[in-house]
């Protein structure tokens, strides 16, 4: 019987973000009631590439982040691994390939814009500065939340979404990503 309530509760927590992603999809198309944030109208009015957008931007995208994308079923994706961390949960060493990857979802809506949900996997010093960076990018944090338990370092996955011109909404990936790993460690250009 044990077995079975084991089984049961690692196949909800499978499609938990699934489920995520989906309630972020739904609120994405929702629209913004007339009377909310005037911001977000002026930003809509002055980037034009937020409607229709065409299949066209996913190859700007990828450049922007520098790495390719896949296109399923409408929904442009892009995956980055953690490769720069030594996971271990309890001495354990935990693969890159077992869900250590930040990945970014693009699709056109049905009203016509183009949205953006997806997640990043950071380690905990890395977290606050990403979430800056998303913000800072007009992105809204959906959660923030424990990636396992017991693991060393400790790791959080940030969920996000946000709508607009996909180039723009890749280069706030890309600065969020500069956070991240050995960009993070990387020696920083002196403005002259």
């Amino acid at each position: 019987m044990s077995g079975r309530i084991c089984n049961l509760r690692f196949a909800i927590c499978d499609w938990r973000p699934i489920a995520v992603a989906f309630t972020l999809l739904a609120a994405g198309c929702a629209g913004v009631p007339q009377q909310a944030n005037e911001q977000s109208d002026a930003r809509a009015a002055l980037s034009p590439s937020t409607t229709n957008p065409s299949e066209s931007s996913w190859p700007q995208v990828s450049k922007i982040l520098g790495r390719p994308g896949e296109l399923k079923d409408g929904v442009y994706t892009i995956t980055v691994p953690r490769e720069d961390l030594d996971v271990r949960i309890e001495g354990m060493e935990v693969p890159t390939g077992a869900g250590l990857a930040s990945v970014f979802w693009f699709y056109q809506c049905s009203c016509g814009r183009t949205s953006l949900v997806g997640q990043f996997v950071t380690a905990d010093y890395e977290a606050n500065d990403v979430i800056d960076a998303l913000r800072a990018g007009q992105m809204k944090v959906a959660s923030l939340s424990p990636l396992l338990l017991y693991e060393k370092p400790k790791l959080l996955l940030i969920r996000f979404q946000a709508e607009g011109d996909p180039a723009a909404m890749a280069k706030t990936l890309h600065e969020a990503l500069r956070w991240t790993g050995k960009e993070r460690m990387a020696p920083q250009k002196m403005a002259e």
